[in-house]
């Protein structure tokens, strides 16, 4: 498999973004509201749920029957939102796919586009949109004017690539859906 370094380089700095900004809030706080077009946090209004974009079902072909979203990360300082879901079935002696969602702001639309040189355009998906395989897995990116939408399957092959595709599709179409689809939460 060929490696892509600025693919493994972008991807790592978008990791360490949403890992490493958490929430100042005290772990015993509910600041969660959910307006008339998709949940948010106080602390980051407009911000978009990840979790709220997608149900089991959705994610099922993927990733297996059972798997439930593991977690919702926030980062302020991106104004995006991160949710995975991991494998429930795999193989003892294989790793679990990973299946991660991150909507953010429009504007990291251009800057992830920037860092993938071997991507390929995508029609069909949002108002542009591209696909690239990297050393983890394949990814989409998507933009539909006022946010970024980055579907990435840890442990996936080119092959899942059009999967993506139908997962963008979904979160974007679930983004304008008065109630999210899916609170982990609750």
């Amino acid at each position: 498999m060929r490696c892509y370094p600025r693919l493994i380089a972008a991807l790592t700095v978008a990791l360490l973004l949403v890992a490493g900004c958490g929430s100042d809030e005290p772990s015993g706080t509910d600041d969660t509201e959910t307006t008339s077009e998709v949940t948010t946090t106080s602390a980051e209004a407009g911000a978009v749920e990840a979790c709220g974009l997608l149900t089991e079902d959705d994610v099922a072909p993927l990733v297996g029957a059972g798997s439930q979203p593991e977690s919702s990360q926030a980062s302020p300082d991106s104004g995006s939102d991160t949710c995975s879901w991991r494998q429930a079935d795999a193989p003892p002696d294989e790793e679990a796919k990973l299946l991660t969602l991150t909507v953010g702001d429009a504007s990291t639309y251009a800057e992830l586009k920037a860092s993938q040189p071997e991507a390929t355009a995508v029609t069909g998906v949002g108002t542009e949109a591209f696909s690239a395989v990297g050393s983890t897995g394949p990814l989409v990116v998507a933009t539909d004017g006022d946010h970024t939408f980055q579907v990435q399957l840890a442990g996936g092959t080119d092959t899942d690539i059009p999967a993506l595709e139908g997962l963008v599709k979904t979160a974007m179409s679930n983004l304008d859906s008065p109630e999210p689809v899916n609170n982990p939460d609750e």
